[in-house]
């Protein structure tokens, strides 16, 4: 059982709009979340290696992938003196991405209330998966600030902004509610799942993301331009599930609650066009994840260990559930132990205050390559008409559609 007043959630209430932490405070308040930021030094070695990230990637980075770009999902970002600034994206461009930016826009205020942030440029993409291969690495790459990847893509992993939109604290503080009302022995024997039907894109010459195979070999994608393959990847599966449907229940529709996951030993994990944002949610239900081995990975993959935290499958074809599920059967108290890990993983690492440590130790890495000194010298116009994020958030993404966004941006959480 977690324990009620755990040193994690202690130490969460340290952060606060309150007073902005030093980088020695902000060393001891984030200290019992290290192992989360162990990679990004990984991450950003392509620039690391060659001396640093010199104003013309930062500058193509931005002409590329915010909204400057005709069809770009994303926004151009900094801090100048402790303060976060943004660079008014097109919002009519982004279409029902707007909100996303604002989230995200918002997660910037509140790592300007909370730390003492270095001097930098930035931008943050909303599209559902990498776009531009990297490979080999270069100290060329663009780097993007997005929420997945594969190891072919230079992008900068930040957690996703289902996080707050989805305001998984609160069901994150439901974990030992959980475990006691759905006891292990009590859930039913069957492997569960629900999923949108979203096909996966993509690159065909993306080394680090398997290609999906079907049941029985079976070809489940084609190609729908020269840089991009669409795989049926959950429809595949769900009527695969269908004729094996004493041990599965996975559809694309009849949709339940979250928590009504729990009631099953079993969840399935597939990812839909990029990484799916759904496993976060899965493993707060201490039930055994079965999750497929897509390539794509999130700000928190290096930590998850497979048949400690989850039991991969799909990494050639789809009738690898069955071996998974006939193990975790033969093998019940490990199963449930591996549950309990994927849990516990969560619950220490994917709260609010864990997410914000993240970024303030990215960010700060990642400033710390950047070759010249942001808003100043050549670099002063480099985002155009920036403003304030707070006061952005304030005026226009409040008034944004009728002002059908302060509810969002009212009710965000860490």
């Amino acid at each position: 059982l977690l324990p009620p007043a755990s040193p994690h959630l202690q130490r969460r209430r340290q952060l606060s709009p309150a007073g902005q932490l030093s980088a020695q405070e902000a060393e001891a308040a984030c200290a019992l979340y290290t192992p989360l930021w162990s990679d990004v030094p990984r991450e950003l070695s392509r620039w690391s290696a060659a001396g640093g990230i010199d104003l013309a990637v930062v500058a193509a980075t931005v002409r590329k992938h915010s909204t400057r770009a005709k069809d770009a999902k994303g926004f151009a970002a900094g801090f100048r003196n402790g303060t976060a600034f943004v660079e008014p994206p097109k919002l009519r461009q982004v279409g029902h991405h707007a909100p996303l930016l604002f989230t995200y826009m918002r997660m910037l205020v509140h790592l300007q209330d909370s730390f003492q942030m270095p001097d930098l440029d930035m931008v943050i993409s909303t599209v559902d998966r990498p776009l531009q291969l990297s490979v080999p690495p270069s100290a060329s790459d663009h780097p993007v600030f997005r929420f997945c990847k594969t190891d072919s893509h230079s992008d900068l992993l930040i957690p996703i902004f289902h996080f707050h939109t989805k305001h998984y604290d609160k069901l994150l503080a439901k974990a030992d509610e959980i475990h006691r009302s759905h006891p292990w022995d009590e859930r039913t024997d069957k492997v569960f799942g629900r999923f949108s039907g979203y096909s996966r894109h993509a690159s065909p010459k993306d080394s680090a993301s398997p290609e999906r195979q079907g049941a029985s070999g079976e070809d489940i994608c084609a190609a729908s331009s020269r840089v991009t393959r669409v795989c049926q990847v959950r429809t595949h599966f769900a009527e695969w599930c269908a004729s094996h449907a004493s041990d599965f229940d996975v559809r694309l529709d009849n949709f339940k609650p979250m928590e009504y996951h729990a009631r099953f030993k079993y969840l399935v994990h597939l990812d839909g066009q990029g990484l799916s944002s759904r496993l976060d949610q899965l493993f707060v239900m201490r039930s055994l994840v079965l999750k497929e081995d897509s390539g794509y990975r999130a700000f928190y993959h290096h930590l998850l260990k497979p048949y400690e935290h989850y039991i991969p499958f799909w990494r050639q074809r789809p009738e690898e559930a069955l071996d998974a599920l006939s193990w975790a059967r033969s093998h019940d108290s490990d199963a449930a132990e591996v549950a309990a890990a994927g849990q516990q993983l969560a619950v220490k690492y994917l709260g609010g205050h864990a997410r914000a440590c993240y970024w303030y130790h990215l960010l700060r890495e990642y400033a710390g390559l950047l070759m010249y000194e942001p808003g100043r010298g050549e670099a002063a116009g480099l985002l155009r008409g920036a403003v304030p994020a707070a006061e952005y958030l304030a005026t226009t993404a409040s008034a944004y559609e009728g002002g059908k966004h302060r509810v969002l941006l009212r009710n965000w959480a860490p």
